[in-house]
């Protein structure tokens, strides 16, 4: 069973490589309440900025599948979250 990780404030949360057990493409899933928060997910782009791997936010209750290579993990970032705001991700090595 994956790790789910709770979030409920801003920042950018790294997916752990843990987590992903040398994989290179993996499934993340969020549930939970999102509240006023936008979230996107989000690979670095090694010069201090972020790509989104999703063409804008994503919302809870969504599952997405990233090719992100054995070296480079996506990160969640949350902006604008407030006391509502209680995001879920699961994350699995597929491949």
């Amino acid at each position: 069973m994956a790790k789910v990780l709770r979030l409920t404030s801003n920042g950018n949360y790294k997916l752990k490589a843990h987590i992903f057990k040398r994989a290179s493409i993996s499934l993340v899933i969020v549930s939970g309440d999102v509240g006023a928060a936008t979230i996107k997910l989000v690979l670095p782009d090694g010069v201090g900025g972020w790509i989104d791997v999703v063409n804008g936010a994503i919302t809870a209750g969504s599952q997405h599948v990233v090719t992100h290579g054995q070296s480079l993990h996506p990160y969640i970032n949350i902006v604008s979250a407030d006391a509502a705001t209680v995001i879920n991700v699961q994350v699995s090595g597929v491949q």
